[in-house]
């Protein structure tokens, strides 16, 4: 499941403010525990969208989605240069 909210990525962290049923819950990811980043497109009723997918260990994944025009490229860039 890929959660809508706001990113915010800082030089040790990936954290986002998901937005559920009318709350935020605060999700805050070190870059040491991320495994991979990755951009993928998923079918939706209404088409097709992509989202940033982050990886944990365990195969666990995070999954962020409708972002801006030019917000997943910057976002996608950034983490892959902190990561690696």
């Amino acid at each position: 499941m890929a959660f809508q909210g706001t990113l915010y990525i800082t030089d040790k962290h990936a954290c986002f403010n998901v937005e559920e049923k009318g709350r935020k819950l605060p999700i805050s990811i070190p870059h040491t525990s991320l495994t991979r980043v990755e951009r993928t497109r998923i079918r939706t009723k209404g088409g097709a969208t992509e989202q940033l997918r982050l990886g944990l260990q365990e195969n666990q994944w995070v999954a962020m989605k409708d972002f801006k025009f030019g917000e997943l490229e910057s976002a996608l860039g950034l983490l892959e240069h902190l990561t690696s």
